[in-house]
């Protein structure tokens, strides 16, 4: 199969290459250098975040309506953590960098007819509407590095066509061959989304061990696909869409609990990826200068999930201990829904208000587990656009309005930042949390940080 699918690629390659007539390229070429620091504030001032990026975009578009582009991330990352001195004598290890190809595709318009455009390669397909909570762009993997920076999403090897019957209206189906998982935060904020069980009293864990099972590497196995139409009727933007792909963070499936030799107990772990079926729609219009929009997807597993706990080792010891623990974790019967709903303003004076309210975050799965987002953002710009003070940033999180005194979480992010000359930048911002339950935001609470980001763009 994959030898088909190669032999496709180098057909339209051909193709491409095919096209191409005695016409002059147009090529564009930018990018972005960012210093982004962060250090902890409580207790003993710590640092939490050091990234130095450059971000290089080359775009070149080529005669017979072909387009190539490019997006690459060289970034020093992470501060040395050393533990030997023969760690001394690798540069990696002195100065950690890597080197990521987010985006690099290529776009022939006009393929096989003129109102179809064929783009293959790595790409980032964004579907919805709504200010980075999209729960219908469910293709690209997240990428959850940076826990702060939401919505953030790594590009895919992908084959979109997309087909526009009229100006107004077009038609896009999406090939994804292989499945990238979604990568988790670094640094202190490693286990927010790690998969976790909770055992029954009387069991300390003293040895944790966990195993991740990917899908087989086979297109039947690891291929997933989207279709979405999109289109413009009496001032609206809509569209309707569907994918079939696997959710990108991992579900426990079996854990099997052991006396451990030092006392306690250990805990092997077997995680594995699960496919979802994914049913969208979204809206944008503006009225009386507000921007408005509106998301929802409803979701439901290809299967049921049911989780297993082996308790078999170690119930003889505990009366009333049953051997095993099984729960559904996820029911073909009963899908859930997220949705969004927004509105942004930008008034005379420089300020712009953005109030956004979401049912569901990126990594809530079951009908169940669904918080409640209010996220706000008030900013005023001053001396011309150069200065730009945001007292007023964050959110609020609730799962039952009823239960809110136990469970809700605050997250308050004010922000400067100042322009000297257009294209340089440099910022100064405070993250705190506050919160009280198991939502994702309330494990936050020791983690306020200060943040000073530089960028130049070019």
């Amino acid at each position: 199969m994959k030898t088909k699918f190669n032999t496709l690629t180098f057909i339209v390659l051909l193709l491409f290459v095919n096209e191409l007539s005695a016409q002059e390229a147009v090529t564009k070429f930018s990018g972005e250098l960012l210093s982004d620091q962060r250090w902890f504030t409580q207790d003993t001032p710590s640092w939490a975040w050091s990234e130095n990026r450059l971000n290089l975009k080359f775009e070149q578009r080529l005669p017979g309506q072909t387009r190539f582009r490019t997006e690459v991330w060289l970034r020093n990352f992470g501060l040395p953590m050393l533990q030997s001195p023969l760690q001394l004598y690798s540069k990696t290890q002195t100065d950690p960098w890597d080197l990521e190809i987010r985006e690099a595709w290529m776009q022939k318009q006009g393929f096989l007819d003129e109102k179809i455009d064929l783009t293959i390669g790595r790409q980032r397909i964004a579907w919805g509407t709504a200010d980075k909570i999209n729960p219908t762009d469910n293709l690209n993997p997240l990428d959850f590095e940076d826990v702060l920076d939401f919505g953030r999403r790594r590009g895919i090897d992908a084959i979109s066509l997309n087909y526009y019957p009229s100006r107004s209206f077009d038609l896009q189906f999406v090939f994804l061959p292989w499945f990238r998982p979604a990568n988790l935060p670094v640094g202190p904020f490693a286990s927010l989304f790690a998969p976790q069980k909770p055992l029954p009293d009387g069991l300390t864990v003293t040895y944790m061990k966990q195993n991740l099972r990917m899908p087989k590497p086979r297109f039947q196995d690891q291929a997933a696909l989207g279709l979405r139409a999109k289109g413009r009727v009496a001032g609206l933007d809509l569209s309707v869409s569907y994918s079939n792909a696997y959710d990108g963070l991992p579900y426990l499936d079996t854990s099997r609990v052991l006396p451990h030799e030092s006392g306690g107990v250990a805990v092997i772990s077997n995680l594995r990826f699960n496919r979802l079926h994914t049913f969208g729609a979204d809206l944008a219009t503006s009225l009386g200068g507000a921007g408005l929009w509106a998301e929802a997807a409803l979701t439901l597993p290809a299967k049921n999930h049911i989780s297993t706990v082996d308790l078999s080792a170690v119930s003889p010891f505990f009366p009333g201990l049953p051997a095993f623990a099984d729960s559904l974790e996820l029911d073909t019967n009963k899908p859930w829904l997220k949705w969004v709903l927004g509105t942004d303003y930008h008034f005379k004076d420089g300020t712009y208000f953005n109030l956004q309210y979401a049912h569901g975050f990126y990594h809530e799965r079951g009908r169940d587990n669904l918080n409640n987002y209010l996220t706000i953002r008030l900013e005023r710009s001053f001396i011309n656009d150069r200065l730009n003070v945001s007292p007023l940033s964050g959110a609020f999180v609730f799962k039952d309005a009823k239960d809110i005194q136990n469970q809700h979480a605050i997250v308050w992010m004010p922000e400067l930042a100042y322009k000297p000359v257009p294209d340089f930048q440099i910022g100064l911002k405070a993250t705190l949390f506050g919160g009280k339950g198991e939502n994702l935001f309330a494990r936050m609470n020791n983690y306020d940080m200060l943040t000073l980001k530089a960028s130049y763009s070019f």
